[in-house]
């Protein structure tokens, strides 16, 4: 069993490009993972989304440039529902069974930190308890602690309950809220791992690195 599956959401072409750069910068550290990148090739009219469907000629760009990767992957294509949140929802349902955690990161973010996911790694190697992690842990909008889905990851074993996010408003939600209470609820806990000079996107750092429950 592979260790991780790391798990990238793609959607726009320049910051497809962009990140793939960045990816192939950045060592992910002595670990065994597989690399996933989830391409939400297909539109839906019937879904609400933030941004208008993209052109059939703006989706091949996408997978061109996902193609292009140099190093090894696995595309997924799949429906465009629940942008980012549902891209993850539907490789966590394909692959959880096949990996031992599952790294989630969008096409927006950078990563700066070398051996990024082998510190992923070796934090949940030495807290058994911790079921979920992410470099920048802030205030959810109900509660104390919130993954935001930005750049996060989760212990395979933990059984968590995902519905599928439909609309902009149900993957809002889910990008502060789905994983505490339920962690909570089960006495498991979330960890921190490193800080904002992990990874950046949005400077929502509002704890430094440990275990929180």
């Amino acid at each position: 069993m592979s260790k991780f599956a790391v798990i990238v959401a793609s959607y726009v072409s320049d910051r497809a490009q962009r990140f793939c750069k960045n990816l192939e910068s950045v060592p992910f550290g002595d670990v065994d993972y597989d690399l996933y990148f989830v391409h939400n090739t297909i539109e839906n009219s019937e879904v609400t989304n933030r941004w208008e469907p993209r052109t059939p000629q703006e989706i091949n760009e996408v997978s061109e440039t996902l193609r292009a990767y140099k190093g090894k992957k696995t595309i997924i294509e799949r429906e465009n529902v629940g942008e980012d949140v549902g891209a993850y929802r539907y490789a966590y349902l394909k692959l959880k069974h096949n990996y031992k955690y599952m790294f989630f990161v969008n096409e927006v973010c950078t990563i700066h930190k070398p051996g990024w996911l082998k510190g992923f790694y070796d934090f949940y190697e030495e807290h058994p308890d911790v079921v979920a992690t992410t470099p920048q842990m802030c205030t959810g909008h109900k509660y104390p602690y919130a993954l935001p889905t930005t750049y996060w990851s989760l212990r395979s074993s933990f059984e968590l309950e995902w519905p599928e996010p439909r609309s902009r408003d149900d993957a809002q939600i889910q990008e502060m809220e789905l994983v505490w209470p339920q962690a909570n609820a089960q006495n498991k806990k979330l960890g921190q791992v490193g800080d904002g000079h992990w990874f950046s996107y949005k400077n929502q750092t509002c704890f430094s690195e440990g275990v929180y429950a």
